[in-house]
């Protein structure tokens, strides 16, 4: 992330190379931030472009709310055991209408 915010800053573009969907809260339309998504282990085919549109119809949340959306659903890649009895659609659904962790508990 300090790494993408100053190229950014400097006037570069970022493509970030990564099999991590961590990473796609760092896309960025507006500052030229892309992410290059590797397929999975043991598949063939190129990296796919992730901006904003793709990153939301992958995870069906903005990139901003990449991290909350982890929160939610959990990661088993990263550990994190997210809410019990919250998937992928619900903690989407849950974020798409209140915005935010803080806006789903106000």
């Amino acid at each position: 992330g300090t790494l993408t915010n100053f190229i950014v800053e400097v006037g570069g573009r970022v493509r970030i190379l990564t099999g991590d969907q961590d990473l796609f809260q760092l896309v960025d339309d507006e500052r030229d931030v892309a992410c290059l998504y590797l397929p999975a282990r043991g598949q063939s085919g190129s990296p796919l472009l992730m901006r904003s549109t793709n990153v939301m119809s992958h995870l069906m949340v903005a990139p901003s709310k990449v991290v909350d959306f982890k929160a939610l659903a959990g990661d088993s890649s990263d550990n994190i055991s997210g809410v019990k009895g919250i998937g992928r659609l619900t903690a989407a659904g849950l974020l798409n209408d209140f915005q935010s962790l803080d806006g789903i508990f106000d």
